[in-house]
């Protein structure tokens, strides 16, 4: 028998831990791996972060998929040595990364926050514990001039969710040094409305007219409205005694 089938046919918790130790890491046999992530035992959970999937080179290793699986499972697992081991691999991957939205593009961060802002979203959880782990990190984060003036999606959510995050941690001194005032803020929001409200009027005359709208408007508008909804969910979390913001 194939040492990727005692995974899932036997019943022994110590021979499925011993066949995920000894398999090879390749394409094919991840998915039998990651899938023991949510073995009904914890040794076994606990060694698909800590002593198997730790020793990938990158985590682009994994799909997209994958990598959501292993965060939503392990950050969320009963066992707190689990939900432990799997926040030191998830935190590890930031390695690999040059830049913080890197990370953040590990994952499918643009579908998870459209379908239900209501379930976990692997990217936030992922981000989380890379704030929470690594103080460092999170002290390094500075969003500049440039940061706001050439938003994207990735920035955008990261911003998001640190504000969500010192909030949260009640380091709002943070927040105040790093996120534009509320008016900066409000005019941001605002501009976005309009570029979009264009984008959406262009395509309607077009198509009044028998012209396909083209898909890179359509992609761009979609990334409009996806920062246009991170920024507002942002606003939500900043001072408000700022008058001229509030008004706006």
């Amino acid at each position: 028998m194939h040492l990727h089938k005692l995974l899932t046919h036997l019943t022994s918790s110590d021979v499925r831990k011993a066949a995920l130790l000894h398999l090879p890491l390749s394409e094919s046999t991840l998915p039998h791996i990651v899938s023991r992530c949510r073995d009904i035992d914890a040794g076994v959970r606990k060694a698909v972060y800590a002593s198997v999937l730790d020793k990938l080179e990158t985590p682009k290793q994994l799909t997209i998929a994958q990598r959501e699986k292993l965060v939503s499972s392990g950050v969320r697992d009963r066992d707190a040595s689990v939900s432990a081991a799997a926040e030191k691999l998830i935190v590890s991957w930031s390695d690999s990364c040059s830049e913080i939205t890197d990370f953040v593009e590990l994952f499918d961060f643009e579908l998870a926050v459209d379908e239900d802002d209501a379930r976990p979203n692997p990217a936030q959880q992922a981000l989380s514990a890379l704030f929470r782990l690594q103080k460092d990190v999170l002290d390094s984060i500075e969003f500049g001039d440039d940061f706001w003036r050439n938003i994207t999606t990735a920035r955008a959510f990261l911003a998001r969710v640190f504000v969500e995050h010192c909030v949260d941690a009640k380091a709002e001194d943070k927040i105040e040094s790093s996120v534009p005032v509320l008016t900066a803020l409000a005019f941001m929001i605002s501009a976005l409305y309009n570029d979009i409200m264009n984008i959406e009027d262009t395509a309607q005359e077009d198509r009044a007219f028998g012209v396909e709208a083209e898909s890179k408007n359509e992609a761009e508008a979609a990334d409009k409205r996806f920062i246009l909804k991170q920024l507002m969910k942002l606003s939500l979390n900043l001072d408000y005694a700022d008058e001229i913001g509030r008004r706006k």
